[in-house]
């Protein structure tokens, strides 16, 4: 029997296996698959923020108008005259008057930009809530933004239109 030589340096002896082992190949497989995993959770994750980040800030925007609004006898009487979800609750303006000056020492300014989400939130996801509902077969959505140490405010949108504000 013919003696065996031994490997050249940098070539492979017989026998001797080629490529990656069992093992790296696992660990290779499962590290692509938790890369894979971060990134379409990342990526949910993102788009989920970003929707939150938009329906908050139509909410805010659709929210300051009426706040605004009755901050004064002016925009007050203008709101009600628009409104006529409001005339039907409140059935005149002397009314609506009388409620939205009861309403003022308990409401705080709202900050012209929207804050950050988590501060608009809260600590426990209620200073502000958007809901949409049908009523009578219309979408009807209700804003409702409670600022710590203020009064709680809400207001009714249908078709756009103020159907209802509540200070609390």
């Amino acid at each position: 029997m013919p003696a065996m030589e031994p490997p050249k340096a940098g070539l492979p002896g017989p026998g001797a296996r080629r490529g990656a082992s069992f093992g790296a190949k696992v660990s290779l497989g499962c590290g692509l698959l938790l890369l894979a995993f971060l990134v379409t959770c990342g990526s949910f994750t993102w788009l989920a923020n970003r929707q939150a980040e938009a329906a908050a800030d139509r909410g805010w925007a659709q929210l300051h108008a009426p706040f605004d609004r009755i901050r004064d006898e002016a925009g007050a009487a203008a709101l009600f005259r628009e409104s006529p979800g409001l005339q039907a609750k409140f059935g005149s303006e002397a009314a609506f008057l009388a409620a939205a000056a009861s309403w003022r020492p308990g409401l705080r300014t709202l900050p012209g930009p929207r804050p950050r989400l988590r501060d608009l939130l809260g600590r426990d996801g209620s200073n502000f809530r958007i809901r949409t509902e049908a009523v009578k077969g219309r979408p009807r959505t209700w804003i409702r933004y409670a600022p710590p140490g203020g009064a709680s405010f809400t207001a009714e949108f249908e078709e756009g239109k103020v159907v209802d504000l509540e200070v609390r």
